[in-house]
């Protein structure tokens, strides 16, 4: 794959981002005429993320009839189709048939997600294999930029254009995008292991010998891996995170005083987060860490960051601390995500080296599918605790499971055995002629 094609990968992602964050301040604004509650805001906003899930689910199969090359461009025409669909709500008077309208085009728009970012996700596992971590953490400033960048173009064709024009507009984009995709991308992405890669031989720590036939690649035989399991809980977590107080802040926001362009713009803050860490941090720093050691490290940060989501005494309750708490989950979320996709992939090659294409497919799949389940179950849970207490207890909550999964994750998954190995060799190198021993004890 060139860098014409990286690209138009960068572009269908930023894209689709772009359309992401401006449903989210301008859907509440826009239908709340209709006195729509605080809990149907949160499945409207959830069925997204919800059948991105199940696409992402069956995404490796799906590619592996349609190819990774047409599922990401069927996904993208999709995709700008609903968005002329969604636009349309704003027409209709019976608050009912909006909100059937909106869950129905949102259900749409997520599993044309999934039909991009999960293909979008393999084939750069697959092309840049010895740099994975480096080229998907741009592919995810191209998200973090399309977030930054959807609040402020939408922001200024929502006022001046209206509701309509918005989602045409960037519905039209998408639709021309998506041929451009498909006349551009090489075939050459659709093709399995033996052409698309070098064949991989068996490890010499592998079970497979070279006259074993290769064990079928199942999400069952990746979930049999602890490390893989406990990395897409910790997907869906790092996604709650991230979405789950979306629908009920902009409503509040409001009600201090900020206007539907300060509200669009008050989302910039985790989406600036998200594109400094994935421009600066990820491909410079993340890549000489301890993978599994800095995903509980940053677990552990992010659940405590939930605290400036909306907080309370003793912390102040301003403007100030929520912008600067935006900020820091964007950062969190960003290295979580490169890191536990990195983990993943690298868990299912090890598991089916003769397979690894396919396995990055499921395992890509599997990513993804965690990711919508955690934008799923964060937006329902903040508007059911939220209407019957406050957001700033769904912030407590959060924080605290967060916070009790970093031990966990970091007491199964981290191998401790190389720490203690390298200071052995520490301490065999300061003092090579005793082997570690202290010198004043053996005077």
């Amino acid at each position: 794959m060139d860098t014409l094609d990286y690209i138009l990968l960068l572009s269908a992602s930023l894209v689709a981002n772009m359309i992401f964050m401006l449903v989210v301040p301008f859907l509440p604004l826009e239908f709340s005429r209709f006195n729509i509650s605080e809990t149907t805001f949160g499945i409207i906003f959830s069925m997204h993320p919800f059948s991105s899930m199940i696409g992402s689910i069956i995404s490796g199969r799906i590619m592996g009839l349609l190819g990774r090359k047409l599922t990401l461009t069927v996904g993208s025409l999709v995709m700008g189709l609903c968005m002329v669909l969604f636009s349309s709500a704003s027409y209709l008077e019976n608050s009912t048939v909006v909100v059937g309208c909106c869950i129905f085009s949102r259900a749409i728009q997520g599993f044309s997600s999934s039909m991009i970012q999960t293909p979008s996700y393999a084939i750069i596992s697959i092309c840049y294999r010895e740099n994975k971590q480096k080229y998907l953490g741009y592919y995810e400033t191209s998200q973090g930029l399309g977030c930054v960048i959807g609040p402020v173009f939408g922001g200024i064709l929502y006022a001046f254009f209206g509701f309509n024009i918005t989602f045409y507009s960037l519905g039209g984009i998408l639709i021309s995008l998506s041929i451009i995709l498909h006349f551009n991308l090489p075939n050459s992405l659709n093709e399995t292991d033996e052409t698309l890669l070098e064949v991989s031989q068996p490890r010499s720590d592998s079970p497979l010998s070279p006259h074993t036939p290769p064990v079928k690649v199942s999400y069952a035989q990746l979930f049999n891996s602890r490390i893989f399991s406990l990395s897409a809980v910790a997907v869906v977590l790092t996604l709650i995170t991230y979405s789950y107080y979306m629908p009920v802040i902009p409503l509040e926001l409001r009600e201090i005083g900020l206007s539907d362009v300060e509200v669009s713009l008050f989302f910039l803050a985790s989406s600036a987060g998200y594109l400094v860490c994935s421009m600066l941090f990820v491909p410079y720093f993340i890549v000489k860490l301890d993978q599994r050691a800095f995903i509980a490290f940053a677990l552990l940060f992010d659940g405590r960051d939930q605290l400036l989501i909306d907080p309370v005494f003793p912390i102040p309750r301003n403007l100030t601390v929520m912008i600067i708490g935006q900020f820091i989950v964007g950062v969190f979320c960003m290295c979580l995500m490169v890191s536990l996709l990195t983990v993943m992939i690298n868990e299912s090659e090890s598991r089916f080296p003769e397979q690894k294409a396919y396995a990055t497919d499921f395992s890509s799949g599997t990513f993804n599918a965690a990711l919508q389940l955690g934008q799923t179950i964060g937006p329902v849970f903040a508007s059911f605790i939220s209407s019957h207490y406050c957001l700033s207890t769904a912030c407590k909550i959060v924080c605290l499971v967060t916070v009790l999964f970093s031990f966990i994750y970091g007491y199964f998954c981290i191998d401790f055995s190389l720490y203690s190995k390298t200071c052995e060799s520490k301490i065999k190198e300061i003092d090579p002629e005793t082997n570690g021993t202290n010198r004043a004890l053996k005077t």
